[in-house]
């Protein structure tokens, strides 16, 4: 059993950690629990370790998957929900509780992201360029025991940063972009490459995400579209010219109808509200290509659900209306 105050903490831990608009400033569930160790003032170690208590002792109770999801959804208040990342809430806890143990301990934690939005199409890489090798010509050499970053470096990673965390919040299957991000700097922060490689290296990302920024544009879709017409089609659809038409239109045509009848205010709350939602879902991918197998079919009604369950709030609030243009 789970005494008072540990139950205290629990539902401040995973009110904080993933509130309603959690996905708004985090990555994925782990960076959430990363950015709450940074900035919850007034939790001590002990705190936390009881919260890493509490949930051992779900873990090793005899709670069915039903009862951990009632624990932690209706009792706790989390709003993240564990099958977008195809997993059970007691795997989900497990993998929780390691982090949280690793964090106790003092493991590593990702930067800091810096304020504000930042429009990666108005980067000047040219002239980031030519800053970046005026610094490095009246930088004096000498040998550095930790890698340090010139300023106009430092920029461009911030800047490049920033980006990446908004374009992956508005659609997650970017992340590839933040992974290839993350182990640049890891390899920079390691010394396995050096400061003028990690720069080369942001520089191609920054191109990258450039292309991929203006994407929206050449599909002839709205940012929000584009985000549904991946989660359709990534990671290995094969699609013809035709095929794709067919789901630029489904997808179009699906937040067309989610907006004007189906996203009430609060309808993430209710279990009618929420199940009409998933049905418009299925009645609108019904009309995929045929090459979307039952199996496959299935697995794109979860994976839309749970976009649209995490980035929109009912009412015309979503991550796209807080957000703004991206260029």
């Amino acid at each position: 059993m789970v005494d008072k105050e540990t139950t205290e903490a629990l539902v401040e831990f995973f009110g904080g950690c993933f509130n309603e608009d959690w996905s708004l400033d985090s990555l994925d569930w782990q960076s959430a629990v990363r950015d709450f160790f940074k900035e919850a003032w007034g939790w001590s170690g002990e705190r936390f370790a009881r919260v890493h208590r509490g949930i051992e002792s779900l873990l090793s109770s005899d709670y069915s998957e039903s009862d951990l999801k009632s624990k932690v959804i209706d009792e706790f208040g989390s709003y993240y929900l564990v099958s977008a990342d195809g997993m059970s809430f007691r795997q989900w806890l497990t993998e929780l509780n390691k982090l949280i143990e690793n964090l106790i301990r003092g493991g590593g934690l990702p930067p800091v992201y810096p304020p504000g939005p930042i429009d990666i199409s108005k980067l000047d890489l040219k002239q980031i360029t030519k800053e970046f090798y005026r610094e490095e010509r009246t930088t004096p050499p000498g040998p550095e025991l930790y890698p340090s970053l010139s300023p106009e470096l430092e920029k461009l990673r911030g800047e490049v940063n920033s980006a990446l965390a908004k374009m992956v919040r508005l659609n997650k299957t970017r992340i590839d972009y933040f992974q290839v991000f993350q182990q640049m700097s890891k390899w920079y922060n390691e010394g396995i490459i050096d400061k003028e490689e990690f720069f080369h290296q942001l520089i191609s990302l920054a191109q990258g995400l450039k292309w991929e920024d203006s994407r929206k544009i050449r599909e002839g879709l709205t940012e929000e579209e584009l985000a549904v017409f991946d989660l359709i089609t990534k990671p290995n659809m094969k699609l013809t010219k035709k095929e794709k038409a067919t789901v630029k239109k489904v997808a179009k045509d699906l937040l067309e109808t989610l907006k004007n009848e189906k996203l009430v205010i609060d309808w993430r709350k209710f279990q009618a509200t929420r199940a009409s939602v998933r049905v418009a879902i299925k009645d609108a991918l019904q009309r995929l290509p045929d090459k979307y197998t039952d199996d496959i079919f299935q697995k794109k009604v979860d994976v839309v659900y749970q976009h649209i369950f995490e980035s929109y709030y009912g009412q015309g609030r979503s991550v796209y209306a807080e957000a703004g243009p991206l260029i």
